[in-house]
């Protein structure tokens, strides 16, 4: 229902304007924080690029990102996080604090289904 083009400018220019922060961030201009995600565009999510801002909005995911950039330094190269040396328990150690946002916030998604 939502253009590709307006989705990637809501999640940019439009969050970092609510937040705010639209001087400093949300899109690349000479003064303002950079962050930069290059993609491997030769994953599958990719396999038919006829509009490129519509396979990154709607097709890809963060199992193509190859390098991320942020404020000039680089924080994932050759698709490994370059900040943290134990991915599993950073992996464990953001549950739990999503876990935790919920029962603060009162909100719980559980299954349709059993899960076992």
């Amino acid at each position: 229902m939502i253009p590709a083009e307006t989705a990637l400018e809501l999640a940019t220019i439009g969050s970092a304007t609510a937040l705010g922060l639209g001087d400093d961030i949300g899109s690349i201009e000479v003064g303002k924080k950079a962050g930069l995600v290059l993609f491997d565009t030769k994953r599958p999510e990719w396999s038919t690029i006829y509009n490129p801002v519509n396979s990154l909005v709607y097709n890809a995911d963060g199992r193509s990102v190859h390098t991320v950039i942020v404020d000039g330094r680089v924080v994932v190269e050759n698709y490994q996080p370059l900040f943290v040396t134990d991915v599993r328990s950073l992996i464990q150690t953001v549950q739990q604090m999503g876990e935790q946002m919920l029962a603060r916030a009162g909100v719980a998604y559980p299954p349709r289904w059993p899960v076992v």
